[in-house]
């Protein structure tokens, strides 16, 4: 689980950290915010993903611990090809977010000195811990259903 978690944390890295650090490299901080605001989402479509987002891990959970195989044809066989269909791509989604919150958070904790700042930074590492973790077991599980 280790290695997962690591290869997770690199690919959000990649995928939302990196272009953060470009950004601020060659055009400046005031172009860092205008692309996370750009990326920023209504609240509405962020609930809307985590159900998604939900949906795959009960998913997930239910072909690997619990072993359910829904059978061909049924209303549950369509609905669970659906949500593997959609499901990588929410995670995706969440790795940009994580991504971003690993550099966001702790340069929001150094630059501004308020504690209302040090308590989103912390909660935004927790929110990226949360993601790195649950894409992680997801792989972990979805790779040993494959074998």
């Amino acid at each position: 689980m280790r290695q997962e978690i690591t290869i997770e944390t690199i690919s959000c890295a990649l995928l939302g950290s990196l272009p953060c650090g470009l950004i601020a490299y060659f055009s400046g901080n005031d172009a860092v915010m205008d692309y996370v605001q750009s990326l920023s989402m209504p609240r509405e479509l962020l609930v809307y993903l985590f159900v998604l987002f939900i949906f795959h891990l009960i998913n997930v959970l239910a072909r690997s611990k619990i072993k359910f195989q829904p059978v061909k044809g049924t209303l549950n066989y369509r609905i669970s090809n659906v949500i593997d269909l959609v499901g990588p791509s929410v995670v995706g989604v969440y790795r940009v977010i994580a991504g971003i919150l690993l550099v966001l958070s702790p340069v929001a904790m150094i630059t501004d000195a308020n504690p209302q700042a040090y308590a989103y930074g912390v909660l935004g590492l927790s929110f990226a811990s949360i993601i790195i973790l649950s894409s992680s077991w997801i792989q972990v599980v979805t790779s040993e259903s494959r074998l």
